[in-house]
């Protein structure tokens, strides 16, 4: 009978036994599982469909912008007026307008209902923050999306 192992300890001396077999193996062993045809895909039932602006990847694909100001952190805490102005500033150079509630209706309609997905328990530095998820309540509000939606 074998003595007990500690999880960790078990776990570690099978995966070393594991890459121990592999490398002594033959080769042809694992050749046979390799193949040159490419996985199958949707992709051409997917190109069938005609896209719309409302379709995936979204309306800009592939546009990235950046926001970045060096006082919206203040003694590790973040700027709830300069979060909510990063967001803004991001927003309307994306979409390339001028007006905040017209750069969110591209993605929002009065009607809609939102749903936010915030992350509480990640920690200090990785959370959701509530600066900024009160600046995306506030700027769908100007683009008249009730607040109860």
């Amino acid at each position: 009978m074998r003595p007990f192992q500690p999880r960790r300890r078990r776990f570690l001396s099978t995966m070393a036994t594991a890459t121990a077999a592999g490398a002594i193996l033959p080769r042809p062993l694992f050749s046979r599982l390799r193949t040159n045809d490419p996985p199958a895909t949707n992709i051409r039932d997917a190109l069938k469909i005609p896209r719309t602006k409302e379709s995936m990847p979204g309306r800009y694909p592939g546009r990235v912008v950046e926001a970045f100001d060096p006082a919206s952190v203040r003694d590790g805490q973040p700027v709830a007026a300069r979060a909510a102005h990063m967001l803004e500033q991001a927003m309307l150079e994306l979409t390339g307008v001028r007006d905040i509630g017209e750069a969110w209706s591209q993605f929002v309609s009065p009607g809609d209902i939102v749903g936010l997905k915030v992350n509480p328990v990640a920690g200090k530095l990785l959370s959701t923050s509530l600066d900024l998820t009160d600046a995306v309540i506030t700027q769908l509000g100007q683009a008249g999306i009730p607040r109860d939606n």
